[in-house]
């Protein structure tokens, strides 16, 4: 398919989003692997807390923030790694810190130690992040990204803009204020407000949340100028958004949903995988006497039937998404695999059916 092989060799980062459920994962690392079969140097990582990349390449437990090599193909290689907020976000303290003792004040935080591993919007912040890094590293000329469902993808996209923002808000320069008196001496007008949400998550949470505020210090500008490059990186000619849709009317509704927000924030999906399609079988043009090819013939019509319904779906969704502003989005048809994929050949499989 010159469609995904051009898309391969021109881009070096795609972004994989889709439903839960429709083969987002498999999808992704077929596309790796095709890229180091094009003699590229391709890492997938998924920002998706499910092992789902782990089990299908068969490595669970193996993965992990660093990448690891899973084939090398002549001058191609594909690596494969999977997001950890925690070791991202400490990596991203020690780099901004201006010394190892406000790295080491931060890191022992409780706030700090709550926040970073287990907040979504951590989580969405240190993806952008990830994914930056890995664009940056030069081991690698192509970085695919297995994002999460749908309904949180845009999280990950968005979460750039959004920590700008807060950086930049005066709360966030007031609770940064250099001050020996604490809480004590934080103007009347957001005191009230701090009382309130003191109360809520206790006095001491508070307390920790500003001593975190105020050790972050300094470390403003280079994480606003990080989310700054992603947000750019994403809307960048060199990157590509890949859909990954099946032929259901729930997923596809929710798929839907993405490709409008999408839209919303000046980004343009490039092509559609359209996974798990029933393989279009020509239905019999004659009815048998014989009863059991009767029943053969059958249940070709039904599937048949099927695959038409399964079709006309696909081309709904795509016929909505164009024109594009970025003009027509590619469709690829991958037909239903014989098995689950749960190792490197059922992945190398899938790549087949891509390089078609």
């Amino acid at each position: 398919m010159s469609g995904v092989n051009d898309l391969l060799a021109s881009r070096q980062v795609i972004v994989c989003c889709g439903s839960g459920g429709v083969g987002k994962t498999t999808v992704a690392a077929a596309l790796a692997l095709s890229a180091a079969r094009l003699g590229r140097r391709a890492v997938v990582i998924t920002i998706d807390p499910a092992r789902r990349l782990a089990d299908a390449l068969g490595r669970r437990g193996e993965l992990s923030n660093e990448p690891t090599l899973v084939e090398r193909i002549g001058t191609g290689e594909m690596w494969a790694a999977m997001l950890d907020v925690s070791t991202t976000f400490d990596e991203l303290i020690g780099r901004f810190a201006a010394t190892s003792e406000q790295a080491d004040v931060i890191r022992s935080n409780v706030f700090y130690k709550s926040i970073s591993g287990s907040l979504s919007g951590t989580r969405d912040y240190m993806a952008a992040e990830m994914l930056l890094r890995l664009h940056e590293d030069p081991r690698f000329d192509l970085v695919v990204l297995d994002t999460a469902p749908s309904r949180n993808a845009l999280d990950f996209i968005e979460s750039p803009e959004r920590l700008v923002r807060f950086l930049r808000h005066p709360l966030f320069r007031i609770l940064t204020a250099p001050s020996r008196g604490g809480l004590r001496v934080i103007g009347a007008t957001i005191q009230p407000v701090l009382k309130i949400i003191g109360r809520v998550v206790g006095s001491n949470v508070m307390s920790d949340v500003i001593d975190f505020l105020r050790a972050f210090e300094g470390m403003e500008a280079g994480f606003a100028e990080r989310a700054s490059l992603v947000s750019r990186l994403l809307r960048a000619n060199d990157t590509a958004f890949a859909v990954v849709i099946a032929p259901s009317p729930e997923p596809l509704n929710d798929t839907r949903l993405l490709v409008e927000r999408l839209f919303a924030t000046r980004i343009s999906p490039s092509i559609v995988f359209a996974n798990r399609l029933t393989p279009p079988f020509d239905a019999p043009s004659t009815t048998s006497e014989d009863s059991v090819q009767a029943w053969l013939d059958d249940n070709v019509r039904s599937l048949h039937q099927r695959a038409n319904r399964e079709r006309d779906l696909v081309k709904s969704f795509v016929d909505r998404m164009s024109p594009s502003p970025t003009g027509t989005v590619d469709l690829v048809e991958i037909g239903e695999q014989s098995s689950d994929i749960h190792d490197l050949e059922g992945i190398t499989r899938l790549a087949d059916t891509l390089s078609g």
